[in-house]
């Protein structure tokens, strides 16, 4: 395909057989240091700014292709981008930037619509694919687009770290032939909201940059990711047309990959759950995967549809697993077997279950995220994320493949508008295999025309859930706790949206035979917790370890303060257990203040009788403030208002040098966190405590473990 996006020489809407004679093939430096100037000049402008912070918040692992035998296809083929571009002859390249994988997800839908719409030739890059430098060498006729996630304080996607070194030390010419559109994903619960789209966007704009269209934003506070994506991509495509004079074409589903049944494959060769291995970063910020030993499990409550669960894990067997206070612990959740055979009844494929699959891309350099040889069974079951809900974009896309009128019309009127598809999400948790067999009128027709590849291209990988560790690495440095709350969001009488993983570790627990535990709930979820060719049997699950920089302070004395709700009060549970046995051995340490919200004391109060034991055990250098907002006979309160109330004390700790702690939503934190700069702001002057906050974050004086 001849490059054909645009020139210099060229009006906006010129015709695009104008482009083609027109468009001058020559490389031009500017056009990447754009990308990555634009960076240079955000260092310079915000010496602030940090882009090196492991995310504490929501990481899902994804290959580098630098990482040796685990090299994505890119790496194979070439890491200069402009040369890969002119050897398969792409006219668009789509940076990503994600950490959650939901940008990179993104990315490879819009370069299969722009494919499939416009018959440009598209490449989603993940950024750390490619050689930063070889951006400057890509030639003006191309066109760049930018999917750059935020995460924590503002900071970039593990993944696009290289790049923005390169960005920090290029000095490159202006990128004035740079033409470009970006997408920022961000939730704006977090106080620096699409901070790295927004900072990237005005350094491109600095030096020179044109911006095709307004930058877009999505905000996951509102749950709107999905529908601020689709809105900015019909945005995009409008511009294609009205400004490139591109011709939208309509044409069905193309693949970008193949998926083949080959049964003359051995067992033994194919992947059969087993979880794709975690690629450290260059900071070995993850551990292996191993199947860990369940070594106890407690129930620390049962409350109407909600379940919370102390469970301890046995690190003994693999002497690589080490964590430090304050860390993460991954889990790989296994899908409910309801789920799975009801993808595969829906499918019409139950015959096929666990025929020997090969999965390869159809173009050189473009890397398969799944696993390959597998079977569709393993890619269900393990592999893809089937439980989660259906985008409305989703539901449009399948009008195509409808099996029977009837299906083609609830298709259509279900994702004709945003409104209507909202309401019915409202009263159904519409997975794949539920809107299938919704479709065709409660499974009265298979999707047997359903090609694997729509499958496996749409629904997004199975990501790895990630608790903070509710111990002391000194005190149990070879068992490892989490927290579970095992919440079923109840839709109505007949319908809820179950927590996948929670309920996957309730019916581990279970399996334990507590007599504690028989008393708890499922959301009617059957989960085979044997795993991949028994792997998993005697109650064990496929974890590892995440490194966090949510730590204690170096000094015993340095008083601090803790806010938590819910099961956020993990690591402070071992936070305090280890400044009490530090204590118990002569050491002074310093004073301590939780603040731990919940709904009553009867109900959710977590941990109360050995946070109480030990509050006594440390005689006076640990205060205690529960916060009950559901409590008989008590005014509803929250954390943020105990902490307001009780002003004179949290001030004064902060005057010692404390450090302040959050662990739970993000909405809560984001509460505190407007609280507490009120109060450090009192008699001087508006905006000063977001600064003086903002220097503690520097200094690691303010902590935040949050999500959701």
């Amino acid at each position: 395909m001849t490059s054909q996006i645009f020139s210099e020489a060229l009006p906006m809407g010129a015709p695009l057989n104008e482009m083609l004679k027109s468009a001058i093939p020559r490389h031009i430096l500017d056009v990447v240091s754009a990308a990555s100037l634009g960076a240079l000049g955000i260092a310079y402008l915000f010496p602030r700014y940090t882009w090196n912070k492991p995310d504490p918040y929501e990481y899902i692992y994804y290959e580098k292709p630098q990482s040796g035998e685990h090299a994505g296809g890119a790496n194979k083929v070439t890491r200069n981008i402009a040369k890969y571009l002119e050897e398969t002859e792409k006219d668009v390249v789509i940076f990503w930037g994600s950490q959650s994988g939901t940008a990179e997800a993104f990315s490879g839908r819009l370069a299969r619509e722009l494919q499939k719409l416009y018959a440009l030739g598209c490449i989603a890059a993940d950024l750390s694919d490619f050689d930063p430098e070889s951006i400057a060498d890509i030639p003006q006729n191309r066109v760049a687009i930018f999917l750059l996630s935020t995460y924590g304080e503002g900071d970039p996607s593990d993944n696009a770290a290289q790049f923005w070194n390169w960005c920090l030390k290029n000095n490159q010419a202006p990128l004035l032939s740079l033409r470009y559109a970006a997408f920022g994903l961000g939730n704006s619960n977090y106080r620096f909201y699409n901070e790295v789209v927004n900072r990237v966007v005005a350094a491109l704009q600095v030096f020179g940059a044109q911006p095709l269209m307004e930058t877009g934003y999505a905000d996951d506070a509102h749950g709107s990711t999905e529908e601020d994506f689709t809105g900015w991509k019909d945005k995009l495509f409008n511009c294609l047309q009205e400004r490139l004079g591109l011709t939208k074409r309509e044409v069905g589903y193309e693949a970008t990959i193949a998926a083949v049944f080959d049964e003359s494959l051995d067992i033994v060769d194919l992947h059969v759950g087993e979880p794709q291995e975690n690629t450290p970063t260059s900071k070995g910020l993850l551990s292996p995967t191993r199947a860990v030993q369940v070594k106890s499990c407690e129930q620390l409550f049962l409350s109407g549809s909600r379940n919370c669960l102390h469970m301890d894990l046995d690190l003994v067997a693999h002497p690589e697993l080490v964590y430090k206070t304050g860390d993460h612990l991954g889990i790989s959740p296994i899908n409910p077997e309801q789920e799975v055979h009801g993808m595969l009844r829906a499918l019409g494929r139950e015959a096929q279950a666990k025929t020997p699959l090969i999965i390869n891309a159809l173009e050189s350099g473009t890397k398969v995220a799944l696993p390959s040889p597998t079977t569709l069974h393993a890619l269900l079951k393990y592999y893809l994320e089937i439980c989660s809900a259906v985008p409305r974009e989703t539901v449009r896309a399948l009008i195509e493949f409808a099996p029977t009128p009837e299906a083609k019309k609830f298709l259509t009127e279900l994702s004709d508008d945003h409104e209507t598809f909202a309401k019915f999400q409202e009263t159904i948790h519409l997975t794949f295999s539920k809107l299938l067999v919704l479709a065709t009128g409660g499974g009265k027709a298979t999707w047997s025309s359903l090609p694997l590849e729509f499958i496996l291209e749409t629904i997004p990988r199975c990501r790895v859930r990630y608790y903070s560790i509710a111990s002391s690495s000194v005190l149990s440095p070879r068992t490892a706790s989490i927290t579970a709350l095992v919440n079923n969001t109840v839709l109505s009488e007949t319908e809820s949206i179950p927590g996948v993983t929670t309920n996957y570790l309730l019916a581990i627990s279970q399996s334990v035979g507590k007599d504690a535990l028989q008393g708890s709930r499922r959301a009617n979820l059957d989960f085979d917790v044997s795993g991949p060719s028994g792997a998993l049997e005697g109650a064990k699950i496929f974890a590892h370890l995440r490194r966090s920089t949510f730590k204690l302070p170096i000094s015993v004395q340095t008083p601090f303060i803790m806010a938590a709700a819910g099961t956020g009060i993990a690591p402070f549970r071992a936070f305090i257990s280890e400044r009490s046995r530090l204590q118990s051995m002569g050491r002074d340490v310093g004073h301590m203040m939780l603040f731990f919200g919940c709904r009553s004391p009867e109900e959710d109060y977590i941990y109360r009788e050995e946070l109480e034991e030990m509050e006594r055990s440390l005689r006076g250098k640990l205060r205690i403030i529960p916060v009950y907002s559901r409590a008989r006979d008590t005014p509803r309160a929250y954390v943020q208002d105990k902490i307001r109330e009780l002003t004179t004390d949290v001030l004064g700790l902060l005057e010692q040098d404390a450090v302040f702690y959050i662990c739970g939503k993000t909405t809560m934190a984001k509460d505190i966190s407007k609280v507490v700069a009120d109060l450090l702001e009192e008699g001087q002057g508006a905006g000063k405590g977001d600064e003086l906050i903002r220097k503690m974050k520097k200094t690691n004086k303010w902590q935040e473990d949050t999500w959701g």
